[in-house]
This record gives structure tokens, C-alpha cells and sequence, in this order.
């Protein structure tokens, strides 16, 4: 999926625009614009959703992990909210409003958290202001979450200059289990195929393959895990040792060996058995 922010246009045929993600055709695909309103719209090569998009990714009906953040300046009074809500049901290609509903308000501050996520951001008032403490902090995890139509909990009377991300911490939800198609690779919670483990925001996933390596990646809930030549995949936990045996083509030996994974580096995959073309690994895990 492609998108034009500035002229309102997603699509999977808009390939000189900015990328997103990938996706399937039949999903659905919400949209958020800086005037504070939002749609759901089906997926296709090239659809209108508004001018100047500030957010768009992959929606899933009856979704409440998903979290949105918001902080907007409402054109009636000139006072900023903050709100914290999911977006659960809608009615397709219907244009939703998250302000009180005046034409000039505006989206000062957005972001999507796939797990709830909190989040403390950093709150200027400009320099005119009356206010005494210009520059102060703002927790969203202090919001309970609300639906789309909450008017949302007041963060300043003052005009705001800006509002800048400081820190994305743990789920607020608690840790989600995931499971893996054994067959297709797909990532689901259905309790569908294989168990990955419980993920909690800022934990990997580790896959081992019978080639030899090893990769450590972001939790990715709508991806797939790689299954050509693949051995384990699971949670990684940094303190456990893999234990594997393989054939060591050069000596022509079955071996054995425990070790610790010290990379840090994600979405790379990285060798632990020799590099001999006779080399292969029969089994690891940790």
C-alpha cells in the first residue's frame, strides 16, 4: 500500500508515492487527516480519502489493541484535548469526526499503537503565552480509553507551538499471545497453527533455520514468518542459550554446542555453524 498525503490518495498502484505496508486486496485500510476526522475505506489501486493525511495503516474490524492518540486544538474555544480511543466497528467510506465538530480545528499531535502502548510526549506553549510553565509533559496512559466520539480530557487553555514524542513505554494492556500458519507463515491470535509466545511491547521474535542461521525481528502481527528451511521461531529471550547439533563439513564431525545470542541487530540473519559447503545444522532451540 502506497500513500499520497498531501493529495489523499492510498493505493496499491501508487508506487512513485510513499510506501506503507503491505497488504492484502480485500482489506480494509483507515485513514486519518489533520482537519480530525478519519474513514475506513476497502483497499484498490488508487482511492480518494481526504487531503492531507497524517496516518493510514490496515484496519481490523472488532480490533481494541489498537490504540490511537490524539491531541487537537478545537477552532470554537482554542483549547487543546488530548483523547486515547480505539476504533472498533464503522460504516465504510463514512467520514468520521474526533474534534468537537468546528471547521477549524485542527490535529496538533497523532499516533497509532498497535498494543496500547504508553506514551509520554512533550508539550510547547508558544512563546505569547500567559501561561507560567511554557513547556511541561503530557501522559497518555493518565486517559482511560474511550471511544471515537469522546470529546477528550483538556491539556491546555494556551495556544500550543508544538508537541514532540519523548518516550513509547510497555503495553498498557498487558502482553499479547501470537500464533504462526504452519503452513502459510501468517502471524494470528486465533489460536491458529504453531505458538509463538506472549509479546509484550519492545519483545522479538527469533527464527532459526536449518541453514545455519538465526534472525531476530519485530513482532509483526499482520506478517508471516519465513517458512522455507525454517527450524524454530518463537519468543526471543536474550539470557537463554541455543542449544544445537550439526554436521561440521570440513571435519567431517556431528557436533554439539550451547550459545548465547549477543547480535542486536534486527532483520539480519547471522551464521553459528561453519561455513563449509557440507555444513548443515540438524537441529537447534533454545
Amino acid at each position: 500500500m502506497y500513500v499520497d498525503r498531501k493529495e489523499g490518495f492510498i493505493g496499491f498502484g501508487l508506487k512513485k508515492d510513499e510506501f506503507v505496508t503491505d497488504c492484502s486486496e480485500i482489506d480494509d485500510i483507515i485513514a486519518f487527516r489533520k482537519d480530525g476526522k478519519f474513514m475506513v475505506t476497502r483497499i484498490a489501486d488508487k482511492v480518494f480519502v481526504g487531503k492531507n493525511i497524517i496516518h493510514v495503516g490496515v484496519w481490523k474490524r472488532g480490533d481494541e489493541r489498537t490504540t490511537y492518540h490524539l491531541i487537537y486544538v478545537d477552532g470554537g474555544s482554542g483549547k487543546a484535548y488530548a483523547k486515547r480511543f480505539n476504533v472498533t466497528s464503522i460504516t465504510r467510506d463514512k467520514e468520521y469526526d474526533l474534534t468537537k465538530g468546528d471547521k477549524e480545528s485542527k490535529v496538533l499531535y497523532f499516533a497509532a499503537h498497535p498494543n496500547g502502548e504508553s506514551e509520554r510526549v512533550e508539550i510547547q506553549l508558544t512563546p505569547g503565552s500567559s501561561a507560567r510553565n511554557k513547556v511541561f509533559d503530557f501522559y497518555f496512559e493518565e486517559l482511560a480509553i474511550k471511544g471515537r466520539n469522546a470529546g477528550g480530557n483538556i491539556v491546555t487553555r494556551y495556544p500550543v507551538r508544538k508537541v514532540t514524542q519523548m518516550e513509547v513505554g510497555k503495553s498498557t494492556l498487558g502482553a499479547q499471545k501470537y500464533w504462526y500458519d504452519d503452513v502459510s507463515g501468517r502471524i494470528n491470535k486465533d489460536e491458529r497453527g504453531i505458538y509463538l509466545g506472549s509479546f509484550d511491547t519492545g519483545d522479538q521474535l527469533l527464527t532459526i533455520f536449518s541453514t545455519g542461521e538465526y534472525e531476530i525481528s519485530e513482532i509483526d502481527p499482520s506478517g508471516k514468518v519465513e517458512m522455507k528451511d525454517l527450524l524454530y521461531a518463537g519468543k526471543f529471550k536474550p539470557k537463554a542459550a541455543i542449544s544445537a547439533v550439526y554436521f561440521e563439513g570440513e571435519k567431517q564431525w556431528t557436533m554439539v554446542k550451547r550459545f548465547l545470542i549477543e547480535t542486536t541487530t534486527t532483520g539480519q540473519r547471522f551464521k553459528f555453524i561453519t561455513e563449509h559447503k557440507d555444513s548443515r545444522l540438524y537441529f537447534a532451540s533454545p
